[in-house]
């Protein structure tokens, strides 16, 4: 007897994946990568850059438009190129291979590996918040080990349940993203409703306002507060990585990268004006701990730090588990160009890049075990920006070289919304290299980011000659 046609949905997508992940598993990637650990543990950078409670307001707005500017521009390229390695992919049928290869070379030595043993880190270290005096280090004398065990354990437990295929994955995606929006709600509501003693009105005249004092200075306070809202909203670009695995991409997609950014946007601005009504500016700008904390202990008493800490610990395992998923669709798709590993574009029998995940898994584990990777990762932003807005690049080339392409979806407000997000992309790339320029330890980050692009050279040129040896053979 014959084996039942497989649903449409689930058949293999041309590259050997499955079309597995729906309209709200491809939003759950973007709100799931998205919100880490920032909003909780750095979102007092916003406020004290901004400085004024209008301010905020303002540089989460900003940083969600331009967001969403970029997000409808990948929605167009997506669902040209429905496939799997996203920007990769539109770099090299737009621009060409070397700069699309040197995406995908920064993407695994440093972007997603080293924002996989940040999180993991992050994880760990908040697990002792949860029980009173600590879980206790796994090795008594060397606390800072038993941090980096713990995190290298829960690297290769969700490298695990990856392993078994995306429709796990994208239901554990699923769950983190409703218990980490649910939560958030909750701390907004009750932050919003709070009405004891310390309550301020989040927009009024009793904040303080550093504007008033010191005039409109965008290099410098603004311009301190967008390059935290940037990173904050940074992620939103991998959900294009698993194109070739959206149920409908041509209507999943744009609706995804719509409702996503829009998500998050909301959440951003509720969460922090909750703080600045529990805080007041002063106390959201100059939070010694964390902001989540503070507010959360004027809220709950003593329960309020447990209840942050589960916060971020599912918020952290949501971010953690989407880049787990999308990064290895990069090194997938390089793969199959026959410019990354041949092991690295094979799947197992679950559909999924199994040698990309344990790469992937593998190099976060050795950052957190052997690197200072902290200001490595915070290098190369300056770097993804970059590819970011060459990546639009692309969209306005093939709009001219290749017209005849189907395009079930078109960016709204075509050329203006990608020349935008363009503009607005080089700039915040631009402003790091004005920190660079001014701050010699920014310098040294700088530095490290182009070192770490100048190593993938060779190693293109590397694959380039050993693919032409292969094709005069």
């Amino acid at each position: 007897m014959a084996d039942p046609m497989p649903d449409a949905d689930e058949t293999p997508s041309g590259d050997g994946l499955r079309r597995e992940l729906n309209l709200f598993g491809a939003v759950s990637m973007i709100v799931g990568i998205v919100i880490g650990s920032g909003i909780f543990l750095g979102v007092n950078r916003v406020a004290a850059g901004a400085g004024s409670p209008w301010l905020i307001a303002l540089a989460w707005v900003l940083g969600g438009a331009l967001t969403l500017m970029g997000a409808l521009t990948y929605a167009e390229l997506g669902v040209i190129f429905p496939r799997a390695g996203g920007a990769y992919v539109f770099i090299r049928e737009s621009i060409g291979r070397f700069p699309a290869f040197l995406l995908g070379w920064t993407t695994f030595t440093v972007n997603l590996a080293g924002s996989a043993a940040a999180l993991a880190v992050v994880f760990a270290a908040q697990l002792n918040v949860l029980k009173p005096g600590g879980f206790g280090p796994i090795w008594p004398d060397h606390p800072d080990w038993s941090i980096k065990a713990t995190a290298a354990c829960l690297i290769l437990l969700v490298a695990i349940i990856n392993y078994f295929g995306l429709r796990l994955g994208g239901n554990v995606q699923k769950g983190f993203t409703v218990l980490k929006g649910g939560l958030m709600v909750f701390l907004a509501v009750a932050a919003l409703a709070y009405t004891g003693p310390q309550a301020v009105a989040p927009m009024g005249a009793a904040a303080a306002d550093r504007v008033t004092e010191h005039g409109f200075d965008f290099a410098g306070f603004f311009g301190l507060a967008m390059v935290a809202v940037f990173f904050a909203y940074d992620g939103w670009t991998n959900v294009a990585t698993v194109g070739s695995e959206i149920k409908d991409p041509a209507r999943n997609l744009p609706r995804a990268m719509l409702f996503g950014v829009l998500g998050v946007l909301v959440l951003y601005l509720s969460v922090s004006f909750g703080y600045l009504h529990v805080l007041g500016f002063d106390g959201f700008a100059n939070s010694q701990r964390t902001v989540a904390s503070d507010a959360a202990h004027v809220l709950f008493g003593n329960l309020g730090q447990g209840l942050v800490a589960a916060v971020i610990l599912v918020s952290v395992l949501g971010s953690l588990n989407g880049i787990t998923i999308s990064g290895p669709r990069f090194y997938y798709a390089m793969a199959r160009d026959g410019l990354f590993p041949r092991l690295f574009g094979e799947v197992n029998r679950h559909h999924v890049p199994a040698h990309s995940i344990w790469g992937q898994a593998g190099l976060a584990i050795l950052f957190l075990l052997f690197l200072d990777f902290d200001q490595l990762t915070g290098s190369i932003v300056f770097v993804s920006f970059f590819f970011y807005a060459l990546a639009a690049v692309g969209l306005l080339v093939l709009r001219r070289t290749r017209p005849d392409l189907p395009r079930p979806y078109k960016v709204p407000g075509y050329p203006v919304v990608p020349i935008l997000y363009i503009v607005g992309s080089v700039s915040f790339s631009l402003y790091q290299l004005y920190l660079a320029v001014t701050d010699f330890a920014h310098a040294g980050y700088l530095l490290a980011s182009v070192a770490i692009v100048a190593a993938g050279v060779p190693v293109y040129l590397y694959y380039r000659r050993r693919g032409a040896a292969v094709d005069k053979a």
